[in-house]
């Protein structure tokens, strides 16, 4: 499994734009690849708004690879996901089409205290789902992804 992040819009376009991203995904076609929050930035959504090709970029990704995987936390959970408690009929109807592909997440690093808060915020978007395609981003994604034995190293 390969964690996909970048911080800066910026650079996400310049050094691993969606080119890239689909390069190494057509050629890593037996490692997955998770795609940390969507693909989007936070500081970005934040100062200049969300940017509307994201979803439609992940329907066409999603649809050519089967080794990609979506995280929905952070800035795509604050910024596209829901809003004001409300979640994006788009955006349920994207994990409805690839209920297998997406897990929830969070960026909590070092301290854990507000997991549970953290993860409680995406509620809605679980509640609005039916029962068993919420629990493949709720855990069972996730279950499925990381080897029973845990990590390992390369050989």
């Amino acid at each position: 499994m390969l964690l996909v992040r970048c911080e800066h819009r910026d650079l996400a376009v310049r050094l691993f734009g969606v080119g890239v991203l689909d390069e190494g995904v057509r050629g890593g076609l037996g490692t997955g690849w998770l795609r940390a929050e969507g693909g989007a930035s936070g500081g970005v959504a934040g100062g200049q708004g969300t940017v509307g090709t994201l979803r439609p970029v992940l329907l066409a990704l999603l649809s050519r690879y089967e080794n990609l995987y979506i995280d929905l936390s952070w800035s795509v959970k604050d910024h596209y996901l829901i809003d004001d408690g409300v979640p994006s009929e788009e955006w349920l109807a994207l994990i409805r089409e690839f209920p297998d592909r997406f897990t929830l997440g969070t960026d909590l690093v070092g301290h854990f205290d507000s997991m549970e808060r953290v993860l409680g915020e995406s509620e809605p978007l679980l509640e609005a789902l039916p029962p068993k395609e919420a629990e493949q981003p709720s855990h069972g994604n996730a279950d499925a992804l990381v080897p029973k034995k845990g990590a390992a190293p390369l050989p």
